[in-house]
């Protein structure tokens, strides 16, 4: 009965461990063939850079495991970018997206897994910030995107004067601000065609002026 119990606990450890492993790797192969198809259409602008640093930093700390409605809203839902969906719920919703059921881990697997979670929350910060920095460099008028993006000003002005991490996480808490900026991201390559076209029309019709000016 001993050696039923003991091959039973056993199995039950084993599949746990199988369980996570495969979660950790679904979500893995999920932002991997997101980088395929990045690379297919030729995208290696934040977008990108985005998706790498999180594979990245997913392989360094491993366990990583978001919970079932998560994952199905990063991976399985109806939008092109799962590394933009993922640092949208992380930055929103913070480790809660993650599945915390430690009961069953020893302590030095509880400690592990708490410490990559509270690693990959730290890393948020920087990604986000990054993230919304280097958006100016994909438009020819960054003035534009401040303009068709809202909030998006206001968030990089606080940013820059909340230097300490503990601050910026405040910005976090207004998450009026910080979904309306990543709805508009959502559609962001129209918003960079709006703004450049817009940029080219005024160029356009400075240059006509001034020729007029030169040439009555």
């Amino acid at each position: 009965m001993f050696r039923v119990l003991y091959f039973i606990f056993l199995l039950s450890i084993s599949l746990n461990i199988s369980f996570a492993n495969s979660s950790r790797s679904d979500l893995l192969r999920c932002l991997a063939k997101e980088e395929q198809l990045l690379h297919k259409k030729k995208i290696l602008d934040t977008r990108y850079n985005l998706n790498q640093q999180f594979i990245t930093k997913i392989s360094e700390i491993g366990d990583i495991i978001l919970k079932p409605e998560y994952y199905k809203e990063v991976c399985l839902g109806n939008h092109q970018y799962p590394s933009l969906k993922l640092l949208k719920l992380l930055v929103l919703h913070g480790s809660s997206i993650y599945s915390m059921d430690l009961k069953n881990d020893d302590t030095s697997v509880k400690t592990l897994r708490i410490n990559s979670m509270k690693e990959m929350d730290d890393t948020i910060i920087h990604l986000f910030i990054e993230y919304l920095s280097a958006l100016r460099l994909r438009s020819k008028d960054a003035k534009c995107l401040e303009n068709n993006i809202p909030y998006y000003k206001e968030v990089i002005i606080d940013i820059k004067f909340l230097e300490e991490e503990m601050s910026v996480r405040n910005i976090f808490k207004d998450t009026k601000k910080i979904t309306a900026i990543f709805n508009s991201l959502d559609n962001f390559d129209k918003i960079v065609k709006k703004c450049d076209q817009e940029l080219a029309e005024r160029l356009k019709n400075s240059k006509y002026k001034r020729n007029s000016e030169i040439n009555p």
